[in-house]
C-alpha cells in the first residue's frame, strides 16, 4: 500500500523531454480579430449577440451586452463577490442614460442613449440608433481594461466606458461629452440586489437615501445608500445632483434564460437620478461609482485611481511575448493574457488566500477538474508559477480521501466532492509544475507531492464512489449506472445522459502518465513502486482499450456487474468514438504505441474535428446530437453527445504532434487545424474570450457559458506547442 512521502528527490528533466519549447510556436503569429463591434445601422438584434466581461479579481464582474441591454439574468454592471469567489451579488444591473437639451420657448429634446429589452421581442429605447462603436479597450495601450461605447448625434459625442474595481470590487461608469449646445446628463440605476442565480419582481423594502457631507472627499459630487433584500450598496457620482425619485421598471426579458425555460422577466429598482449639466464648447466628464457596504468616501477614492488591472496585466503579456518570441506584447497577445487573467481569482483557505480559476462566467465558480486542466494554459504559459502552485495548494488544503472537490457551492463556499476524475487531473497538474521552467524555478512544495502520493494511496486502495483499482489489470475503475463521476457529467431526466462508469480511458492513461512522471521526483524506492504501477496500467490500456475495426481507442470499460466493480468477472469495450481516447494518445507516458497513436489521432480528425472544436460523439452514433439548443433536458442530453468542444482542441494538437513526432509535417497540420479556430472563436459571442460549447453540426454557433476557462487555456497550449 501507497504511503506519503517526507522526502523528496531532485526533479529529473526527462519528464518534460515530450513538451519542448517552441520560440516559433503559432503563439508568434496569431492575429486575433479586434475586440471591435462596428454598430452604425446595425441590427439592435446583432448587437445583443455580442457580450463582454470584465471580472474584478475577486469572483465578481461586470458583463453585458454591446448594445448594453441584458440578455442573461447574470448580465450586470456589477456582480459582487460577497464571499470571494462565490456568493455573488447582481448589484446594479444596468443604467438608463439620457441627454436632455432644452430649447428655447419649447419641450426640450431627450435623446435616450440605452436600450433593453422588455417582453417579446421588443428593444426600447432607441439607444441604438445613436451607437457608433463598441469595443473593449487594450489595457496597455490605454492604460485601462474596460468596455466602451460611442454614441453620437446632431452637434454631440458621447463615450461611455465601464470597467471593475479591480481586487477591490465595485464598478465605475465614466461618461465624456462634447456638446455644441447645452445639455445635462440624466443617470438613472436599475438595481437588482439579489443573489446573481435568480431574477426577482417588485418587491417592499427598496429605499434609497442621499449621503451627506461627500463633497469633501470628492467636490460637487452626490452619493446615495440604497437598501433591498437585506443589502446595503452605496452609488456616488462625480459632478452631479441626485433627485430622489424612486420607482420601478418592470418586466425587462432576459432572452438567453428564456431560450432554456427558465424564468427570464424581471422588475429593477430605480432610486432616481443623478443629473449633470454640461456646457456648449467643453469636454465634460462624470463618473459614476457603486459599490457593496462601503463609505461613499472610500467609493470615490477607488473610483479615482488609475486602474491597477492595466499593470497587473503588463508581466503577463510580456511572458506570452517571450514564450512566443517576440520582443513586445502584439494586441493579440495583450488579448490573450487578458483572456487567461479573467478566470484567475482568490479564494481563503486554511487562513491564507490562495489563488484559484472560476470555471467560466458568468455562473460558475471554482471547479476543481476545470481549474486543474486549465492550469497549464493560464498559469504555466504566462509565466505565474507562483499563482499555480498557490491554485495546487488551495484544492489540496481540500483534499478529502484522495478526492480534490470538484466544484465550491456558489452561496456557502462549501466544497462538493462528487468527481471521480478531478484528482486525476490534479496530479497531471502537479507533474506539469514541477517540469515547468526546469533549471531556473524552485522544485514543488513537498506538501504537493505528498499530496499525491495521499491521491495514489487512496485511488489504489479504494476512495469514495466506488473509486478503485482492479487486481487483475491495474487499471481504475469508478462509478455506476447512477453516477456522472467524469468531465462528461450532464444528467437528463435524473440519469446520467453519457453513462461512462467502469474504467473510463481518459482516467486510465492520467493515471499511468503521473504514475511514472511523479517518480521523477521521488526518492528510488517510491519511484520504483509507482513506476510498476504505471507499466501495468500502460499495459493494459493499450491491449484492453484498443480497437482493431475502429482504429482507435474504445471509450470504457463496462462492468458485466453494474455497480460492483470491483467483482466484476468481465468488462465490455463500449465501443464510442469519442475525444476521450486523445487524453491517451497525447500523455507521453499513457503507454501507447506509436501506431495506437496515430490511429486515434487519424480518428479524431476524421469523426471528431471541427471548425469550432472537437465533437463528443462521431456523427451518426446513437443519440448524436447536432444541436445544443432548447430547454436544459434537451441540452443536457446533447451535452456530450456530439457537442463540440474548444477545449479538447489542446489534446488533440498534443496527440497529433506526439503521433508524428513532433516533425514538422505534424506541426504543419496542427497549424492548419488551430489557425482558423482561432481566429474564429475569440469573437464570435464574448468579445476576447471563448464559449464554452458550439453546435456538433454547421453553422455551428456558440453556446453554454461565454467565457470558459479552459476553452482559452488549452487554446493557448494548443498555439504554443503547435
Amino acid at each position: 500500500m501507497l504511503g506519503t512521502m517526507s522526502q523528496h528527490a531532485a526533479p529529473n528533466p526527462r519528464s518534460i523531454a515530450h513538451l519542448p519549447p517552441q520560440p516559433a510556436s503559432l503563439l508568434r503569429s496569431v492575429d486575433l480579430p479586434p475586440r471591435t463591434v462596428d454598430a452604425k445601422g446595425a441590427d439592435p438584434r446583432s448587437l445583443l449577440a455580442r457580450e463582454w466581461l470584465l471580472p474584478d479579481g475577486l469572483g465578481g464582474f461586470s458583463m453585458g451586452t454591446a448594445l448594453g441591454a441584458c440578455t442573461r439574468k447574470y448580465h450586470s454592471l456589477y456582480t459582487a463577490a460577497t464571499a470571494p469567489p462565490v456568493g455573488r451579488v447582481n448589484v446594479l444591473a444596468n443604467l438608463v442614460v439620457t441627454l436632455v437639451f432644452p430649447q428655447n420657448g419649447g419641450p426640450e429634446r431627450r435623446v435616450d442613449l440605452s436600450a433593453f429589452r422588455f417582453g417579446d421581442r421588443l428593444i426600447h429605447p432607441g439607444g441604438a440608433a445613436h451607437l457608433l462603436r463598441f469595443e473593449m479597450l487594450d489595457p496597455l495601450a490605454e492604460g485601462a481594461a474596460a468596455a466602451r461605447w460611442t454614441f453620437e448625434g446632431a452637434g454631440w459625442r458621447m463615450t461611455r466606458e465601464v470597467r471593475s474595481l479591480w481586487r477591490s470590487g465595485g464598478v465605475v461608469i465614466t461618461h465624456r461629452v462634447e456638446s455644441a449646445e447645452h445639455l445635462r446628463i440624466e443617470l438613472r440605476p436599475l438595481l437588482a440586489m439579489r443573489d446573481m442565480h435568480a431574477v426577482a419582481r417588485e418587491r417592499e423594502g427598496f429605499s434609497a437615501r442621499e449621503i451627506d457631507g461627500v463633497e469633501h472627499a470628492a467636490p460637487h459630487a452626490s452619493a446615495i445608500e440604497v437598501r433591498g433584500d437585506g443589502r446595503r450598496a452605496t452609488l456616488a457620482c462625480t459632478r452631479a445632483i441626485f433627485h430622489h425619485a424612486p420607482d420601478w421598471w418592470r418586466n425587462f426579458r432576459y432572452d438567453k434564460d428564456a431560450e432554456r425555460r427558465y424564468p427570464a422577466d424581471e422588475d429593477l429598482y430605480c432610486p432616481g437620478a443623478f443629473v449633470f449639466q454640461a456646457h456648449p464648447g467643453h469636454a465634460h466628464e462624470v463618473a459614476l461609482a457603486a459599490r457593496l457596504d462601503t463609505s461613499s468616501a472610500d467609493l470615490l477614492r477607488l473610483a479615482a485611481q488609475p486602474d491597477a488591472r492595466a499593470a497587473h496585466l503588463a508581466p503577463i503579456a510580456a511572458a506570452l511575448a517571450a514564450s512566443a518570441g517576440v520582443e513586445h506584447p502584439t494586441p493579440s497577445l495583450v488579448t490573450l493574457a487578458q483572456a487567461t487573467d479573467d478566470f484567475v481569482v482568490t479564494r481563503h483557505v486554511a487562513g491564507k488566500d490562495r489563488a484559484t480559476v472560476i470555471a467560466g462566467y458568468p455562473w460558475f465558480a471554482d471547479w476543481g477538474r476545470d481549474t486543474m486542466i486549465a492550469l497549464p494554459g493560464l498559469l504555466l504559459a504566462t509565466g505565474r508559477r507562483d499563482e499555480a502552485i498557490s491554485v495546487l495548494e488551495a484544492f489540496a488544503g481540500h483534499l478529502r480521501r484522495g478526492l480534490i472537490p470538484n466544484c465550491f457551492d456558489d452561496r456557502t463556499g462549501e466544497p462538493r466532492y462528487n468527481a471521480a476524475d478531478a484528482s486525476f487531473w490534479f496530479l497531471r497538474a502537479v507533474c506539469h509544475t514541477a517540469d515547468h521552467d526546469f533549471g531556473k524555478a524552485p522544485p514543488v512544495p513537498p506538501a504537493l507531492l505528498d499530496a499525491c502520493m495521499e491521491i495514489a494511496h487512496h485511488i489504489s486502495g479504494g476512495a469514495d464512489f466506488g473509486i478503485g483499482v482492479d487486481p487483475a489489470d491495474g487499471l481504475v475503475f469508478a462509478g455506476d449506472a447512477t453516477t456522472q463521476l467524469t468531465w462528461m457529467d450532464a444528467k437528463a431526466d435524473g440519469r446520467p445522459a453519457t453513462p461512462r462508469y467502469g474504467k473510463a480511458v481518459e482516467i486510465n492513461a492520467l493515471w499511468a502518465d503521473a504514475l511514472w512522471r511523479l517518480g521523477d521526483h521521488l526518492p528510488a524506492n517510491a519511484a520504483a513502486e509507482l513506476r510498476s504501477m504505471s507499466r501495468r496500467a500502460q499495459q493494459s490500456l493499450r491491449e484492453k482499450f484498443w480497437r482493431p475495426h475502429l482504429n482507435c481507442l474504445c471509450d470504457c470499460l463496462r462492468p458485466d456487474v453494474p455497480g460492483v466493480g470491483a467483482r466484476a468477472n468481465a468488462w465490455t469495450p463500449v465501443d464510442e468514438v469519442r475525444p476521450n481516447m486523445l487524453v491517451a494518445a497525447a500523455l507521453a507516458e499513457s503507454g501507447l504505441t506509436p501506431e495506437q497513436r496515430r490511429g486515434v489521432a487519424h480518428a479524431a480528425r476524421d469523426h471528431l474535428l471541427t471548425h469550432a472544436g472537437i465533437r463528443t460523439l462521431a456523427p451518426g452514433s446513437p443519440g448524436y446530437a447536432p444541436r445544443y439548443e432548447g430547454p436544459m433536458n434537451d441540452r443536457d442530453r446533447g451535452y456530450h453527445n456530439g457537442t463540440a468542444w474548444p477545449w479538447l482542441i489542446g489534446f488533440y494538437i498534443e496527440a497529433w504532434l506526439q503521433a508524428g513526432g513532433f516533425d514538422r509535417s505534424s506541426r504543419d497540420d496542427a497549424r492548419a487545424a488551430l489557425a482558423p479556430l482561432l481566429r474564429r472563436v475569440f469573437h464570435e459571442q464574448c468579445l476576447g474570450s471563448v464559449a464554452e460549447v458550439y453546435d456538433a453540426d454547421e453553422p455551428q454557433r456558440p453556446d453554454g457559458c461565454p467565457a470558459q476557462a479552459w476553452s482559452v487555456a488549452e487554446l493557448i497550449r494548443a498555439a504554443s506547442m503547435a
